[in-house]
């Protein structure tokens, strides 16, 4: 034949597999009785749509743009089937599609229909749209040919389209040149069919022809959805897509070699309290053992491993056991209440221990008196599943932004020196090794630079531009281009900007070399003042949002993750990618927000306490919510507007019982005679997005260096100022940006233990 065919085998979510790699699935768990009047259990699934908070002075990054339209469509149940509104053609014609996680291809039933199954609605019309391009192959029409492992198919012609959704900017997302399969033969291998409801299938995996990966979003890969057994709801795309908050848990999720599929790793089954382990049965993997798919309604487990689990439900449920009348061999029971059943949790990798609702796990007849375990045993050579009805009410949240792609990750070693973080990279060619201070709370690398005719005494040898290959000045009118950066502690650096090799260590034990980067070669860097650099210091690492910073001239998937690790000892690392993902038991993740024409990484601080004693901003000038204060590497101290600090303060005087002393430093600090810290109380900060950091008395209170006098680690700032969360008490957290999905993360970790 001269036409190409693409010819794929599916089940609404299946394929075998290689090797892995992990992104993280998001399920939250919180009540959203808007969409279902189902009894649910107190750990149920009901959840409610949650809207990202917007407003005028905050917005979402992307790679080449400021905050947009997140995409997203309306969705509709049918019997055990879920489907979308969307829209194909120029003049736009909506048709309703069943979502599908596990196949790739868009596909619409299309006119003329020589063998289409009955829909209810109007079948699309190609000849009808100015859009529309067949695709061409070798000169003739392409053809697909797609057959799911329920034996229904679809077989039809590929062309381009202009494909419609809704946004929440209030204009449409429009996806111009989009391909789709414009589906003539779409019918069954036996009797099923497809719904009568739906036009076709959106294909939502990691395929190249999905719906996501043709959407041009700055982080491609956001998806949520909210199902229920009833009603509309909606399915998110892009940031808009983004589930955190209390409640949610966070499962390992896999995609593995040449297979575009979503894998969980299911660790066990609980059956109230017995636990059915995977491990020690064929079951068990450590790179993905069941396929999480929104277009299965049961769930399936291998023969073997489901029945352990069957065995476990016999072995509490005394109701008559009857044949299962669909026949799929369902354990079935004669029973008036779903009440008389076990609770099953589902445990997978990554610490996602998901209590099903009963409603989740048992499915009534319809003229109910029968009910069945929704599990079905399938042969080891199938995948298994965890199906949309375990999903009902929960808003589960697909986050590839978060893929741990094979390959490197940039990462520096990372010194402490008194206050002050300092990480090594080099310069130049050949290499040069320099120290420079980590700091998020400025964008322009800089290093002091030979000849240096007014530069601090710095330890290591000075960087001789001369000496590199590399270099190169940059030019402004012909002339050499100038830069001044002047700091809130009154030290500057003034110099000349240029291009130069920065080289950093990777995951992969290659180097990270980036080429003609923007870097400050320093030649004048002192103080206003009298404070100066430190010595132990080449220079300035700047790691905010601006162009000029180094996580901003990194060429990496998904720029902008970092983590760090501060100890006040010892050494450590600065991740940089993918290695930069915090996540895992004990985490907390806090709104990010960056604000216009400002790079900053702020925090909206909701409250602080003192002990017991909760010390709310709302009510008080410093209350926010686009973000009130910045967290900064750079600066030892929190600051916190005077009004607001004096209450803080005031909060802890009310515990102390020790003798006042005044603050021998420039800061005014609240300080006090002691030989022990163990006096102080403990203190807790409240951002928003559900992070409450329960700070170690090390990271609120600095012991003077001949002890005997301890000063709260909060200095009181002019409103003027911006509020600022030092890296004192990021202290023993690992801290971990990221933008893709506007969180800073925080995970209580012994920093000095970590690398050792």
């Amino acid at each position: 034949m001269n036409e190409e065919h693409c010819i794929v085998s599916q089940n609404h979510s299946i394929s075998m597999s290689l090797a892995t790699t992990m992104i993280v699935l998001f399920l939250q768990i919180i009540t959203c009785f808007l969409f279902t009047t189902t009894v649910s259990s107190p750990h149920g699934f009901t959840i409610d749509l949650i809207q990202r908070r917007s407003n005028s002075s905050s917005f979402r990054l992307s790679k080449n743009q400021l905050q947009g339209a997140s995409p997203y469509a309306d969705t509709l149940f049918d019997y055990n089937i879920y489907l979308m509104k969307l829209q194909v053609g120029t003049p736009p014609f909506e048709i309703a599609a069943e979502i599908d996680t596990g196949s790739d291809l868009i596909w619409t039933q299309c006119m003329p229909c020589p063998d289409c199954y009955s829909q209810f609605d109007p079948i699309f019309d190609p000849s009808k749209s100015s859009t529309f391009n067949e695709q061409r192959c070798h000169g003739k029409s392409c053809h697909y040919e797609i057959i799911y492992e329920d034996n229904t198919y679809s077989k039809g012609i590929l062309a381009t389209e202009t494909v419609t959704i809704h946004s929440t900017s209030g204009e449409p997302f429009v996806m111009a040149e989009t391909t789709i399969g414009c589906g003539l033969h779409n019918t069954d291998l036996d009797n099923s069919g497809f719904a009568s409801s739906s036009s076709g299938i959106v294909g939502l995996n990691m395929g190249p022809r999905s719906l996501i990966s043709q959407m041009d979003l700055p982080y491609p890969g956001l998806i949520s959805y909210c199902f229920s057994g009833q009603g509309t709801s909606k399915i998110n795309f892009g940031t808009n897509a983004i589930v955190a908050g209390d409640g949610t848990v966070a499962a390992d999720m896999f995609i593995k070699k040449d297979n575009p599929f979503y894998y969980l790793n299911l660790d066990a089954v609980s059956v109230e309290d017995n636990r059915i382990e995977t491990l020690g049965t064929p079951f068990h993997a450590e790179d993905g053992n069941i396929v999480i798919d929104s277009g299965s309604t049961v769930t399936y487990f291998p023969v073997s491993y489901c029945n352990l689990v069957r065995k476990a439900v016999e072995q509490v449920v005394t109701a008559v056991r009857v044949p299962d009348p669909s026949g799929n061999d369902m354990l079935c029971y004669f029973s008036e209440t779903i009440d008389i059943f076990p609770v099953i949790t589902m445990h997978f990798s990554g610490g996602a221990d998901l209590v099903l609702d009963k409603y989740n796990m048992y499915m009534e007849s319809n003229s109910g008196g029968l009910f069945c375990l929704a599990i079905i045993c399938n042969s080891p050579t199938q995948e298994a599943i965890f199906g949309n009805r375990a999903q009902n009410n929960f808003l589960v949240g697909y986050d590839s932004s978060s893929l741990l792609l094979q390959g490197a990750s940039p990462y520096a070693d990372t010194l402490y020196d008194y206050s002050i973080y300092l990480m090594k990279l080099q310069v130049g060619t050949p290499p040069f090794e320099i120290v420079a201070e980590i700091d998020t709370g400025s964008d322009i690398i800089w290093t002091q630079c030979m000849p240096c005719p007014n530069c601090y005494s710095q330890f290591a040898p000075i960087f001789d531009p001369s000496k590199s290959s590399t270099f190169r000045e940059q030019r402004c009118n012909g002339n050499s281009c100038h830069y001044e950066i002047i700091y809130a502690d009154k030290t500057y650096s003034k110099g000349i900007l240029a291009t130069e090799t920065v080289t950093i260590p990777s995951t992969s034990g290659e180097p990270f070399v980036m080429a003609e980067t923007k870097i400050g070669c320093g030649l004048d860097n002192t103080n206003l003042q009298y404070s100066g650099f430190a010595s132990s210091s080449s220079g300035i690492v700047g790691l905010n949002m601006g162009p000029l910073s180094l996580i901003s001239q990194m060429d990496l998937p998904y720029p902008g993750l970092i983590s760090y690790c501060f100890s006040g000892q010892g050494t450590s690392k600065i991740n940089f990618g993918t290695n930069a993902i915090v996540a895992g038991d004990g985490t907390v993740a806090a709104d990010m927000f960056i604000k216009k024409d400002n790079p900053f990484y702020y925090l909206n601080l909701d409250a602080v306490s003192v002990e017991d004693n909760l010390i709310a901003t709302l009510g008080t000038p410093f209350h926010a919510e686009d973000g009130n204060i910045f967290i900064d590497s750079g600066t030892t101290l929190t600051y916190f507007p005077m009004s607001y600090c004096n209450l803080v303060r005031e909060a802890v005087e009310q515990v102390v019982t020790a003798v006042k002393v005044p603050d021998m430093g420039s800061d005014n600090l609240l300080c006090y005679y002691s030989d022990t810290i163990d006096i102080f109380p403990v203190i807790t900060m409240h951002f928003s997005g559900g992070a409450d950091l329960v700070l170690d008395k090390y990271n609120m209170y600095l012991e003077t260096i001949t002890g005997g006098i301890f000063c709260l680690a909060i200095g009181c700032n002019d409103p003027s100022m911006p509020a600022v969360f030092g890296n004192r008490a990021q202290n023993n957290f690992l801290v971990g940006y990221d933008p893709s999905s506007n969180v800073i993360s925080f995970s209580p970790t012994n920093c000095s233990a970590l690398w050792s």
